[in-house]
């Protein structure tokens, strides 16, 4: 099918009428080049800040403009969407709508994880809506519904194979063509990876209001995260593109009866109470050090922990992260006591470990010894956990532990923060190449830091990535290395991206059902 995606220049609300003869004159010009489905940004009509009060002039306009597009769709026989504000029983709703190759509305969705100054205007929307074309199922999501992963995945449950995902990114920078935005970068490519689906992001350009400027770069990513086209960030223009579903889409890692948390009531969850807790922020300090080395036998990996384990302490590391170990070893009673015995008062160490069955597990101790361990719960040799938990280092301060593939599905690492994980540690043995898009986007969406710990034994490297998505620290790719940052829980307890956006409070759980049983 070829796509047509209209990067529209902002506008003020005031400008409204002209904003309506220009999306029709673009949306003939998009209907010219062949294309099979049109799309317009979020919020395309009449403005994305609607707060001046005009009167309602604009609303009148909105149904007419949807009219017009309607009666397109018929006439060039081609499927078309348009983001506009709806103005609907006394409020308003951030509404994509489509129109089939009939010039019929065959899909409304309304943004619900709204976003900074939406919740002045907009009420939530309650559904991940799909629709059906020749071409098979297309989704809809707007914006910063692409933030947080229950909005996608509902529509990949759906049999979407198509994302479309109107926005109004805002972005800044010196210059246009340094304009960038974290889901832009990468949370926009995680979602298409982590769903095997194609999304084609749709933006505006320029500002509006005075109050910000648009990101611009509307694109098209593939499956495998890639972005196969895309505009500059700095002027109108159309974006054409032939993309083709495959036969099937691919299977998907996941075990629904983990993941009660996400529909669980919100004031219910554990991290609800731990963010509305007072603390003492000195408490929460939590300087983490992350040790990276080859090993060829538990011997080796314990006489070199000990080596790394006396260098953290040395920086004062409260926390000390081990790497995985390898497939068909495994770690005695002894060697996990006489590792704990090099540990301070009050420091704690989560080691790599094997369980009976071969299947990787993670061993948390002090200087005591082991006081908790935690194993793969996602993976065709091992299923046999039947929780995802977060594991209390301190009062105020929870990890969990996650391997190899477990972090390509959004739901463990979702499920841990909502158990009130202030980090996830991944040990990773699957090898090089890393998945950052996929590291970046668990920690921005859940607002929580990841540690990545590999050894030495593959090409590859560890590495901590703060809750908005940068990297604190890393070793090198092929050296044996210790890597350290501050870690700290008063950071990961701060759920508010902007204000009205909290990644906790803003999620609905009502609406995610379906993701706990299919």
């Amino acid at each position: 099918m070829k796509l047509a995606l209209i990067q529209l220049e902002g506008a003020d609300l005031t400008d409204y009428r002209r904003t309506e003869e220009r999306i029709y004159s673009l949306a003939c010009r998009a209907a010219d080049t062949g294309a099979d489905l049109v799309i317009l940004p979020e919020a395309a009509f009449p403005a994305c800040f609607i707060g001046q009060d005009l009167g309602g002039q604009w609303e009148a306009r909105v149904y007419k403009l949807l009219e017009r597009l309607s009666e397109l769709a018929g006439e060039r026989k081609i499927y078309i969407g348009c983001g506009v504000a709806l103005p609907e029983a006394g409020g308003y709703y951030n509404t994509f709508v489509v129109f089939n190759r009939e010039g019929r509305q065959v899909a409304r969705s309304d943004k619900s994880n709204l976003w900074h100054s939406d919740r002045k205007y907009f009420r939530a929307g309650t559904r991940a809506e799909v629709f059906d074309t020749e071409f098979g199922r297309i989704g809809v999501m707007i914006c910063a519904d692409g933030r947080i992963p229950e909005i996608a995945r509902l529509l990949r449950l759906q049999g979407a194979w198509l994302i479309l995902d109107a926005v109004n990114l805002m972005a800044s920078a010196e210059e246009a063509s340094k304009l960038s935005n974290p889901q832009y970068q990468y949370m926009l490519k995680a979602r298409a990876r982590e769903n095997g689906v194609y999304i084609a992001v749709c933006d505006k350009c320029g500002g509006e209001s005075g109050a910000g400027v648009f990101l611009g770069r509307s694109m098209v990513i593939d499956p495998a995260g890639k972005v196969l086209g895309e505009l500059p960030a700095d002027r109108e223009e159309i974006l054409t593109l032939d993309i083709e579903p495959e036969e099937e889409l691919p299977p998907l890692l996941r075990r629904p009866g983990l993941y009660d948390e996400l529909t669980t009531k919100t004031e219910n969850l554990p991290v609800y109470q731990d963010i509305h807790e007072e603390y003492d922020l000195n408490s929460l300090e939590t300087y983490t050090a992350v040790a990276r080395f080859p090993f060829d036998s538990p011997e080796e990996y314990v006489e070199k922990a000990l080596h790394f384990i006396k260098l953290s302490v040395m920086l004062d590391a409260r926390l000390v992260v081990l790497p995985p170990m390898e497939a068909g070893l495994r770690l005695t009673d002894a060697q996990l006591d006489r590792m704990a015995a090099g540990l301070p008062a009050g420091a704690f160490l989560v080691a790599g470990d094997r369980t009976e069955d071969d299947a990787p597990a993670a061993k948390f101790l002090t200087r005591l010894g082991v006081f908790d361990e935690a194993a793969a719960t996602h993976g065709p040799e091992w299923d046999g956990e039947t929780e995802i938990r977060a594991v209390s280092l301190f009062p105020g301060f929870k990890v969990a532990a996650l391997f190899d593939n477990e972090l390509l599905p959004p739901e463990p690492a979702r499920v841990a923060m909502l158990q009130g994980a202030d980090a996830v540690l991944w040990f990773d043995t699957s090898g090089w190449p890393l998945d950052r898009e996929i590291l970046m986007t668990r920690a921005t969406e859940n607002m929580i830091y990841v540690v990545r710990s590999s050894s030495c034994c593959r090409e590859d490297l560890s590495l901590i990535v703060h809750p908005l998505g940068h990297i604190l620290g890393t070793t090198f790719p092929v050296k044996e290395q210790l890597t350290s940052a501050m870690i700290h829980g008063g950071v990961s307890k701060m759920k508010e991206v902007v204000p009205g956006t909290n990644v906790v409070e803003g999620r609905i759980p009502a609406m995610y059902e379906r993701l706990t049983r299919e």
